[in-house]
C-alpha cells in the first residue's frame, strides 16, 4: 500500500515555491482530502502562501510591472498589453482554480482574490479593445488619407534594393491591424461591424500583397540571369509587370485590379 506521506516527500521541500505548490496540488488533490495527509501538512500555511502569490500577480497587473513595448512585434502597444495581461490571467486562473479545488474551504480567500483579479483584467482588455477600435474607426473615417489606405491594405509600394532586386512592401499598418484583430477575436473581444468588414477586406488585400511578393521573388530570380538583349523573349505579362513597377513607387489595388 502506498504511503500518502511518501508522495509528499518532495512537497515539503518545495512548498515555498508557488509554482511548484500549484503543480503538486493539481497532481495530488485527492490525497490532500484524506485526513491522514491533511493532518501532516499545514494547509492553512500553504493557502496563505498561495494567497500572497496571487495578490502579487494582481498587484503586478495593476502597476503594469513587466509590461514593455516590443518594437519588433507586429502587434500594437495596446495589443501587446492585452497579451501580457492575459498571461497574468492564465496564472491567476491556475493558482485560484487548483488551490481552491485542492484546499477546499481553506482556499476561499484564493477564490475571492482570483475573482477580483479576473474581473480587473477582463475589464482592462475590453477597454483596450474599445479604444483600439475607436482608433481604427478614426483612421477609416478619412478614407483618402495615406494612413487609411495603408491600414486598409489598399496601397502597395514597390522599391528597388541596392542590388537592383525588386522589393514589395506590405504596409506595417495593415499587418498590425490584422494581427490585433485576430488576437482580439481569439480572446473573445468584440469589434464594431465596420471594423470587422474592414478587416475582412484588408485580409483580402494582404493576400494580394503576399502574392505580389512571390511574383517579385520570381522576377528577381529572372533578373539575375537576364541580359537586355533577351527582352523580346520574355512573356508579355512579365514585361508589363516590369514596366509597371518601374513607372512609380505606390499603386492602389483598385488601379491594379480594375
Amino acid at each position: 500500500m502506498i504511503n500518502p506521506r511518501s508522495c509528499f516527500s518532495g512537497f515539503r521541500l518545495t512548498r515555498d515555491n508557488p509554482r511548484q505548490i500549484i503543480s503538486q496540488l493539481r497532481s495530488f488533490p485527492l490525497l490532500l482530502q484524506k485526513q491522514a495527509v491533511s493532518s501532516g501538512l499545514n494547509l492553512g500555511d500553504l493557502a496563505q502562501k498561495l494567497t500572497v502569490y496571487l495578490e502579487s500577480l494582481v498587484s503586478s497587473f495593476e502597476s503594469r510591472t513587466g509590461s514593455k513595448e516590443n518594437p519588433d512585434s507586429s502587434l500594437s502597444k495596446r495589443m501587446q498589453d492585452v497579451v501580457w495581461a492575459n498571461q497574468i490571467l492564465h496564472k491567476i486562473n491556475q493558482v485560484a482554480g487548483a488551490g481552491f479545488k485542492a484546499l477546499g474551504s481553506l482556499g476561499g480567500n484564493l477564490k475571492t482574490v482570483g475573482q477580483h483579479g479576473q474581473e480587473k483584467i477582463r475589464d482592462f482588455c475590453e477597454q483596450e479593445a474599445k479604444e483600439r477600435a475607436d482608433e481604427i474607426l478614426k483612421i477609416l473615417g478619412k478614407p483618402s488619407s495615406d494612413t487609411a489606405q495603408r491600414l486598409a491594405g489598399r496601397s502597395v509600394e514597390f522599391s528597388w534594393a541596392s542590388d537592383r532586386s525588386l522589393v514589395v512592401d506590405v504596409p506595417q499598418e495593415l499587418v498590425t491591424f490584422l494581427s490585433d484583430f485576430r488576437i482580439f477575436t481569439e480572446l473573445g473581444l468584440d469589434f464594431p461591424d465596420k471594423v470587422r468588414k474592414s478587416a475582412a477586406e484588408a485580409e483580402r488585400y494582404h493576400r494580394f500583397g503576399l502574392k505580389l511578393q512571390q511574383i517579385a521573388s520570381f522576377y528577381n530570380g529572372i533578373l539575375k540571369e537576364f541580359i537586355p538583349s533577351q527582352g523580346p523573349m520574355l512573356e508579355s505579362a512579365l514585361s508589363q509587370f516590369g514596366r509597371i513597377v518601374s513607372d512609380q513607387k505606390v499603386y492602389f489595388w483598385i488601379t491594379i485590379i480594375y
